[in-house]
């Protein structure tokens, strides 16, 4: 039997309704927005100073990553933990997370309160991190870096344990009202539960 892949959307996902889990299994597709596609062109242009292919000159970046969406994984039980990395240096041991908003640049605080950079840690097994922050047009960027400890792993381990736990409980009525209609998830107008 071949293992279940879940990576951190999914098992966020999981936390916050795990109705999504049907959706998924479904082949539904979550709407792309106006601002998730510009977003994926800001991390592009961050992604590609990350790794010198094509360098913005107002930014002064200090890390380099040769490779970016690099896909990570490791086994867990009957599970694949995944995840593809904005960048990675494996000379270093050292990962990449960036983040993008119209409005609002992320605090170190809320990187390191995040669980999607200790989930990526943990599955590369690498500890060292940099995160890079920003508005749509580059603007506000703040760069933070981190090492995350075991205990950050722990934390990331069980809080991906307990989306394994609700696959294998098949409780999927999580985001749903007392009538089985979603009440709001990434699946937007596409959920299966509207």
């Amino acid at each position: 039997m071949s293992k279940i892949i879940l990576s951190y959307t999914t098992i966020n996902n999981l936390h916050e309704a795990s109705h999504t889990w049907i959706c998924k299994q479904m082949g539904i597709t979550t709407p792309e927005t106006d601002a998730m596609r510009a977003g994926k062109e800001a991390h592009k242009r961050l992604q590609d100073h990350a790794m010198g292919k094509k360098m913005i000159p107002e930014l002064n970046l200090p890390m380099n990553f040769p490779k970016s969406e690099h896909h990570a994984r490791r086994t867990h039980g009957d599970y694949i933990l995944h995840g593809f990395l904005d960048g990675v240096n494996f000379a270093s041991k050292s990962g990449l997370e960036i983040k993008t908003s119209k409005k609002t640049v992320w605090s170190q605080q809320k990187f390191h309160e995040s669980m999607q950079p200790k989930y990526y840690s943990f599955v590369t097994g690498f500890r060292n991190w940099y995160f890079i922050s920003c508005r749509f047009d580059l603007s506000g960027l703040v760069v933070y870096h981190t090492t995350f400890t075991d205990e950050d792993w722990k934390k990331a381990e069980a809080w991906a344990q307990e989306g394994i736990d609700i696959i294998e409980k098949g409780d999927f009525k999580g985001g749903l009202d007392e009538h089985g209609h979603c009440t709001g998830c990434s699946y937007g107008s596409n959920c299966y539960f509207l």
